[in-house]
């Protein structure tokens, strides 16, 4: 574990509540997600890898709203964990998304803008018509230097932190 991370969860009072955690989880996501339907909105369109990035958040609103609908103590642990466990799957899609973006490794075949095989003109053709509206090995913004799939990997990363940091340090009893 790097330093940073020991000492973000040293920072945590031992006194943090289940429903602070579950609270701060889903609210940051929840958060998340009107931007990027924001975004949306004004004309930056989302790939496919970008829709599925969305799932995680999605699923961590859910499982805070359920946790902090439940009175047992052991259930919220549960709740919290489920969210860890969806922040780390959206930081493996995004760093997967980022990885395609900067050419590190291919992306899926029917989200990039690789040449087919057979360059024929009707295999060109028929790219063109079956391409993607966004291609997802093409980054529609950078912001301080990383596309916004890096940023939801780093993102997704530090609430991980704060979900594992409160699994550690929260009494659930």
């Amino acid at each position: 574990m790097t330093g940073g991370m020991i000492a973000l969860m040293r920072a945590f009072p031992s006194t943090l509540t289940p429903q602070r955690v579950l609270l701060y989880l889903g609210g940051i996501s929840l958060l998340v997600e009107a931007a990027v339907t924001a975004m949306d909105m004004t004309g930056l369109h989302p790939c496919h890898l970008c829709l599925l990035q969305r799932i995680p958040y999605l699923a961590v609103v859910a499982l805070a709203l359920l946790g902090r609908s439940i009175s047992a103590g052991r259930w919220k642990a549960y709740a919290v964990a489920g969210c860890v466990a969806a922040l780390m799957a959206g930081m493996g899609l995004g760093a997967y998304h980022a990885g395609v973006e900067y050419h590190w490794f291919p992306g899926p075949a029917s989200c990039t803008d690789a040449p087919p095989a057979d360059a024929s003109l009707e295999a060109l053709r028929a790219q063109i018509r079956n391409a993607p509206l966004v291609a997802c090995d093409q980054a529609a913004l950078h912001v301080f230097g990383l596309s916004l799939a890096a940023w939801n990997a780093v993102l997704s990363a530090a609430l991980a932190t704060i979900g594992i940091a409160a699994l550690r340090r929260t009494d659930f009893s």
